[in-house]
């Protein structure tokens, strides 16, 4: 029987305790060897599309966020989504997919023309839209180290009509 799931937009400052403690078991056994990391500290989501089921069980995430940075030098805003993941008995059933449409919608509502992410497996997302970046990049990375390369695994989404540019991209912080 199929479990039926309901996907929601939640913004952050309405995330719950328990939802959050949700999130948290969800990335730790959905990523060999993940520990959850909240880098809430640092950055703060916009909002999470979670994927609920009717017990209020959390069973897909997707954390999206907003970022000003510099492309070829000029400011732009883009998003970001981080921490993507589906219980492992409910994948391939195409929640993720569901789950990342819902966060381009509300994101080209809020006049976000492209959209980052660092992918483990790339394969994944480019049923929605997502293409390999040859951007050469500048990053605060794990360590609190800045560095400057061209990240394997990073994917960009165009939402809009504007093409991508291959330009330098200064995220002007972390990689979520």
């Amino acid at each position: 029987m199929a479990i039926m799931i309901d996907l929601r937009l939640i913004p952050e400052i309405k995330l719950t305790p328990t939802l959050r403690e949700g999130v948290k078991t969800l990335i730790e056994h959905s990523f060999d060897n993940a520990t959850f990391r909240d880098v809430s500290d640092i950055e703060t989501p916009v909002f999470r599309i979670l994927g609920l089921t009717g017990g209020q069980d959390v069973v897909a995430h997707v954390a999206a966020y907003e970022r000003d940075v510099t492309i070829g030098g000029e400011p732009n805003r883009i998003a970001m989504l981080g921490d993507v993941a589906v219980a492992s008995d409910l994948r391939r059933q195409g929640i993720a997919r569901r789950a990342i449409d819902l966060a381009h919608r509300e994101l080209k509502h809020r006049a976000i023309e492209f959209c980052v992410l660092f992918a483990y497996d790339p394969a994944i997302y480019r049923k929605n839209g997502y293409r390999e970046m040859t951007n050469e990049i500048r990053l605060l990375d794990r360590d609190n180290m800045w560095r400057t390369l061209v990240y394997r695994g990073s994917m960009v989404c165009a939402l809009g009509d504007r093409p991508w540019p291959d330009d330098f991209l200064d995220l002007k912080g972390i990689v979520v």
